[in-house]
């Protein structure tokens, strides 16, 4: 005759698939996080502009490109030579299956010199949809 102190039951839910299911949504809003940081990784002081518009959520590839101070070109935090960025432009422009919009940050301080060839450079790539960010006056 077996002792009922010796019987084990299983009462209560496994834990198991809440662990995983909550470990799977800290993983998403870990990652969603830092892609939404990613634009601002690069601090840089916006300049103040009178007109323009704000741009509503298109259906677009976005692509930042951020002009320090010291005129160094930021593509989220990476450092990219100017030499560089016309290659990585078209392999963008090549991997997105949507239109590629660039955006760019210049430092307030910079002349129009510095941001010019980032013009000249999304023209020779074919890329027509380009904006500046600017705080309102």
């Amino acid at each position: 005759m077996k002792h009922p102190a010796n019987r084990r039951t299983v009462s209560g839910a496994s834990l198991t698939p809440m662990i995983d299911v909550v470990f799977l949504l800290i993983i998403f809003f870990v990652v969603s996080g830092s892609m939404t940081r990613q634009e601002e990784a690069r601090p840089v002081p916006l300049p103040a502009a009178a007109g323009g518009e704000e741009t509503e959520n298109r259906q677009t590839g976005k692509l930042v490109i951020s002009i320090g101070e010291d005129g160094v070109l930021y593509v989220g935090s990476r450092i990219v030579p100017p030499a560089g960025l016309k290659e990585l432009l078209l392999r963008e422009k090549g991997e997105s299956a949507l239109p590629l919009e660039v955006r760019v940050r210049a430092d307030r301080n910079l002349p129009w010199s510095a941001a010019e060839p980032i013009l000249l450079i999304c023209a020779e790539a074919g890329i027509s949809n380009l904006s500046f960010s600017v705080l309102p006056k």
